[in-house]
């Protein structure tokens, strides 16, 4: 009969502290490597911020309402002098001025925003473009060719935009093309 020896032998057993100690390094390493990069990323937040909080700070009413600089009224009293020079020249912006002071009076489709509502009972002429708006799939074609490109419409700004002098005058005249 053989017996084994139940006492593990020393070799055995260095071999079991030595795994041991380098899983303890790896466990710590890892833990330090994962602290370090909370607080890299702490820091990084409290940077963030920072910027944010003076950014917001230095947003005033005195900031925004401040008076333009000499040399940007040098060059607006430019602009505003070349812009009516131009217009004289060529007539701009007449053609649309009359067009729309020729029918303030009458209330046409879409006039200060209100929609178009077509009626049941139209001609089978109109029934036929809306038909055929719903299969080109134009639905809205026929309503859309009621409403006037120039026609009124309310003052979608804010009540603080409305107030008088928070622009500046004689801004040179745009158009949108």
């Amino acid at each position: 009969m053989i017996m084994f020896n139940s006492m593990p032998s020393k070799c055995y057993i260095n071999t079991l502290r030595r795994r041991c100690v380098v899983l303890k390094i790896i466990l710590i390493l890892s833990l330090i490597w994962m602290m370090s990069a909370v607080l890299l990323f702490k820091k990084e937040k409290e940077k963030t911020n920072k910027t944010s909080e003076l950014q917001t700070n230095s947003i005033t009413d005195e900031n925004v309402l401040q008076e333009p600089v000499a040399q940007a009224q040098i060059v607006e009293t430019f602009l505003t002098e070349a812009a009516v020079e131009n217009n004289e020249k060529i007539g701009l912006h007449e053609t649309a001025e009359t067009e729309l002071g020729k029918d303030r009076n009458t209330i046409q489709h879409g006039e200060w925003g209100k929609p178009v509502i077509i009626p049941h009972n139209v001609s089978s002429d109109v029934k036929k473009l809306v038909r055929d708006g719903w299969e080109t799939n134009a639905f809205n074609q026929y309503a859309s060719d009621l409403i006037s490109v120039k026609r009124k419409l309310p003052d979608p700004r804010d009540e603080w935009c409305k107030v008088p002098g928070r622009y500046l005058k004689n801004l040179p005249q745009t158009s949108v093309i």
